[in-house]
């Protein structure tokens, strides 16, 4: 062996032991699967004989009195001869184990698909500020989470769940297959004594699997619910993926609920391009006086040197938020120029519902003003040439404690672009 090859075989063996070294786990889970299901003393007993009905839990072992299984008693295959009544009863037994069976088999694709989200990193994250200080609106909440959740936590216990849970895969598909055998013997009149021993075991499995599974599911569906509750705005993209796919398992968060519906009223006052029925462009002095004027009117606004509108009662609202001061600014001709929306509280609300209502947001590269104050304006990323121009503005100069102090929305026709960055009121 020369020296090139012996080098290959110690820097091969170097690898192969770091290999073994950083996947250590997966290394030994793959060992301990591999010897459960093909160590030829091991296989059958799983196969036909033994189940756990929840991962991570014993349970005794079930025989399945299968004529074809390695081993079967020979008695097993002789018919079996029951009176009519017994037989009405052993089918009925049956068909429930069926169902049962089925239940089981639903709730576990249930429990599969809601513990990755109980046990993500994200979960976790959302629930360590309130141990360090922050604390928790439902307290038993951090306690209730961790019991569904403690063993993807544990190496050894989570390699153990692995283990159970392909043992219970293995099981409950060779339980389906018999019970479905049983079936079609009773359909065809070919009852087997074998078929009449197996019944009741598999009635014990799948009652016990079911219970189990009955009791922990619903306690997945109510911490994720409760964590809905306590973080809804954190929340808010699982929980409404989670009603999606379980539409009777789920539903939205009081507060999300709420906002949502705050939405829907905002996006109802602010669309088109306009603010309620008036639309900038469109509307003219003389159709609102046609059909009632939402407000007062002041001639010969000395700074616009147009009309203006100033709206009243619930026009001094957009959606649920109040505003403290709304007007219209309307040309000589008689056409609407500029709708300015101003407020002074529920500052990010309204941006929220602004942002979600425009979609694509971007900082505008012209010079807004109120007076001789300078204000920063997010509008639309996209804008159709003509038409009007919305923006959600701020002063330059102030801030809240969770950004911009956002204080006044506005809308301006088109054809005064150019224009729409100056107001030279106060």
């Amino acid at each position: 062996m020369n020296q090139q090859t012996k080098t290959i075989l110690r820097e091969g063996g170097k690898k192969c032991f770091q290999f073994l070294i950083r996947y250590r786990f997966a290394a030994l889970v793959a060992l301990i699967l591999a010897y459960f299901l093909f160590w030829p003393k091991r296989a059958p007993h799983i196969s036909t004989e033994s189940t756990n009905p929840m991962p991570g839990q014993s349970a005794p072992a079930l025989q399945l009195y299968d004529p074809d299984q390695n081993g079967a008693d020979p008695k097993w295959s002789l018919p079996a001869e029951l009176k009519s009544d017994r037989l009405q009863s052993l089918a009925a037994q049956v068909d429930k184990l069926i169902r049962d069976a089925e239940k089981g088999a639903q709730l576990n694709r249930t429990r599969k698909d809601l513990l990755p989200v109980l046990s993500s990193d994200g979960m976790r994250t959302l629930l360590w500020p309130g141990v360090k200080g922050g604390g928790f609106r439902d307290q038993s909440l951090p306690h209730d989470w961790y019991e569904l959740v403690k063993g993807q936590y544990d190496a050894v216990e989570k390699g153990t769940q692995v283990l159970a849970e392909t043992q219970d895969e293995i099981t409950e598909e060779a339980v389906r297959a018999r019970l479905g055998a049983i079936q079609a013997h009773l359909i065809g009149g070919k009852l087997l004594t074998g078929d009449v021993l197996c019944v009741k075991p598999v009635e014990g499995h799948v009652e016990r699997r079911l219970g189990n599974l009955s009791k922990e599911v619903p306690q997945m569906i109510n911490v994720l619910q409760r964590l809905a509750d306590e973080f809804p705005e954190k929340m808010e993209g699982t929980i409404g993926s989670l009603t999606k796919q379980y539409p009777e398992l789920f539903h939205e968060p009081q507060a999300l609920g709420v906002r949502r519906l705050a939405y829907e009223q905002f996006e109802k006052d602010l669309g088109y391009g306009g603010f309620k029925s008036l639309r900038p462009g469109t509307t003219t002095i003389g159709s609102l006086m046609g059909r009632g004027l939402p407000g007062n009117i002041e001639w010969n606004n000395p700074y616009t040197k147009a009309t203006r509108l100033h709206f009243t009662n619930e026009w001094l609202k957009i959606g649920p938020y109040p505003l403290t001061e709304a007007y219209a600014d309307f040309h000589e001709n008689g056409g609407l120029l500029r709708i300015c929306l101003r407020f002074d509280r529920n500052h990010h609300e309204i941006y929220e519902a602004f942002k979600r209502e425009r979609y694509n947001l971007q900082e505008s590269t012209n010079q807004w003003t109120r007076g001789s104050t300078k204000l920063r304006a997010m509008c639309p990323s996209t804008h159709i040439y003509g038409a009007p121009v919305v923006a959600i503005l701020a002063p330059i100069d102030r801030n809240a404690s969770d950004g911009p102090a956002w204080d006044e929305i506005r809308i301006v026709a088109g054809d005064f672009l150019g224009s729409e960055n100056v107001d030279d009121s106060q």
